[in-house]
């Protein structure tokens, strides 16, 4: 994206929002990608292809870092232009480049998006989890015998020092 800087703006500020524009369009792809991958992962966490979740979390995770090494970009230019993260001074920054303004926040729409989907995976994976232990108490708590079936076909707790398996 090459934006067109406001009247009044000086080579310096038009490089740093050239500068600007490119990072934000790049983390945007890379944030729109890291959302496509928070969507595969709840696709995993609803059924019951969970195995492959290991190589979606490796993935995801090299996503992540990229992303923070793009957002650590941006901070840093800004900082060498003496542009703190706050937002008033961001917005006198944008607001004379509509193109530049908007981008941002798209940018910033993307990154409420991957928030909400990172904290509904997290309520899927917290579901999962609480079914899965309530299961395990469930199995590890009935007797330690099994209840079988005699000939009759009424239920008899045990079945008394014979193993399963053997003749």
């Amino acid at each position: 994206m090459r934006t067109v800087s406001a009247p009044g703006h000086s080579e310096q500020s038009s490089r740093l929002t050239d500068q600007l524009a490119q990072l934000i369009e790049q983390e945007s792809g890379a944030l729109a990608r890291f959302i496509e991958l928070l969507g595969e992962e709840k696709n995993l966490l609803c059924s019951t292809r969970t195995d492959q979740l290991t190589a979606l979390t490796e993935e995801k995770t090299r996503q992540y870092l990229q992303l923070q090494q793009m957002a650590d970009a941006r901070i840093g230019l800004l900082a060498r232009h003496g542009i703190r993260l706050e937002q008033a001074r961001l917005d006198a920054l944008l607001q004379p480049v509509p193109a530049l303004h908007s981008a941002w926040n798209a940018l910033l729409d993307l990154a409420r998006q991957a928030e909400q989907q990172n904290q509904a995976n997290g309520h899927l994976i917290q579901a999962r989890m609480q079914h899965t232990q309530r299961a395990l108490g469930v199995l590890l708590s009935a007797p330690e015998q099994a209840a079988v079936y005699g000939p009759d076909g009424q239920s008899r707790a045990g079945a008394g020092s014979r193993h399963w398996g053997s003749a």
